[in-house]
């Protein structure tokens, strides 16, 4: 397959595993002062030079319940990487 005249982006889709967390739990966690860390893998579909293939790396998310503030840096993704940089994550309210 020649993707070379492509410009579309290609969604293989997303999924996420486990129970989604209550907004009063956020509550909670934001009151307690808690802070999460995930370290992990993802995964993804790379479209280069019009060849398509899978590739992998490694996550990091840092997250401050209190705050609403955190970072993410994905690494050694098809030998790239990518970051929040310094301006980060925010959410300014529970209610996407």
């Amino acid at each position: 397959m020649n993707f070379s005249d492509t410009t579309n982006l290609f969604g293989g889709g997303w999924w996420v595993a486990g129970e989604p967390t209550t907004v009063g739990d956020i509550d909670t966690l934001a009151k307690l002062g808690a802070n999460a860390t995930y370290n992990g893998s993802v995964l993804g579909t790379v479209i280069n030079s019009g060849e398509m293939y899978d590739s992998s790396g490694e996550l990091t998310m840092n997250w401050s319940f209190a705050n609403r503030t955190g970072d993410l840096t994905i690494s050694n993704f098809d030998a790239r990487s990518y970051s929040t940089g310094a301006s980060g994550l925010t959410q300014s309210s529970l209610y996407i």
